[in-house]
């Protein structure tokens, strides 16, 4: 048969101490800084502002001839936004190859015309060669012998290169850039 016992007053079950300390006993939680996220966050909308300004100023002609309203903001920023030649038509252009002692000589003739009521600048010409797939070959660029083309004006323009790449299909004539940027 169970015997009962009382327990002595101090008996250490019968107080709750609490349990040693002991530095191995901490678990530490990582605490993560928001300071990194911030900074990471900061960083990639900066380089989405300034890939936006990129593309705004280096496609400013497709921009504004996209968006034609666009073309006030440019003009307030100093930035010019009209696409080279806007206002010219360029027409009748035509090409001969010709055998030239031992070299081919390809000749390019066509005209520039200022169809609007206002004198226009003249840019220069570039000449693109490419072949049946579409591939650029070569080009150059020329320009016309005066700076400006007057209203209702047509001015040919004739060209010429030696050895043209012989896998040439394809001939167009454009509107270029200065070298200089202008």
């Amino acid at each position: 048969m169970p015997q009962a016992v009382d327990l002595p007053e101090e008996s250490p079950l019968s107080t709750a101490t609490p349990p040693m300390f002991h530095p191995r006993m901490l678990v530490r939680r990582r605490q993560v800084s928001a300071g990194p996220l911030i900074l990471n966050g900061l960083m990639l909308a900066g380089l989405a502002v300034i890939l936006a300004f990129g593309v705004g100023y280096f496609a400013r002609e497709r921009i504004a001839a996209t968006w034609p309203g666009t073309v006030a903001v440019y003009d307030l920023l100093g930035l010019r936004a009209t696409p080279v030649g806007a206002g010219l038509t360029l027409s009748n252009v035509t090409f001969v190859l010709r055998n030239e002692d031992k070299d081919k000589v390809m000749t390019v003739e066509g005209a520039v015309t200022n169809p609007t009521p206002e004198p226009l600048p003249l840019p220069t010409l570039r000449v693109t060669l490419r072949n049946e797939d579409g591939l650029w070959l070569a080009d150059w660029d020329f320009k016309l012998d005066r700076p400006m083309i007057d209203p209702g004006q047509a001015l040919g323009f004739r060209t010429m290169t030696k050895n043209p790449p012989q896998a040439a299909k394809t001939l167009t004539v454009t509107f270029a850039e200065d070298e200089g940027g202008s």
